[in-house]
């Protein structure tokens, strides 16, 4: 069964490894997808990441975002960022993550 989702900003795919800081420690994971507002983090450790925790997310070249966990599966994490990025900080944050691609905003959900 297929179910539509609308989604409040478009998402885009993106690939860059970057570490979550928590009180229990620091986690590395992927950025695979990101948005306006959020996030999604693969190939991470997320047991012990509980709704609604607080996390700073570092990224290499870009600096450290805060953000709040919406959800988590295996391996995966949701995250909501605290303050929404502006479209140029969006735009820098796709480019750094597509170091390479020519058409940075091409593909996005």
């Amino acid at each position: 069964m297929n179910v539509l989702h609308i989604r409040k900003h478009k998402r885009f795919a993106v690939r860059r490894m970057v570490a979550l800081a928590t009180d229990a420690g620091l986690r590395r994971g992927l950025l695979v997808e990101v948005s306006l507002e959020g996030c999604r983090i693969g190939n991470v450790d997320s047991d012990g990441l509980a709704v609604g925790q607080l996390v700073d997310l570092r990224i290499h070249g870009f600096g450290t975002l805060k953000a709040e966990v919406r959800w988590t599966q295996p391996g995966l994490a949701g995250l909501h960022l605290v303050q929404a990025l502006h479209i140029p900080q969006l735009n820098e944050l796709i480019r750094l993550c597509r170091t390479g691609c020519d058409d940075v905003l091409a593909y996005g959900t």
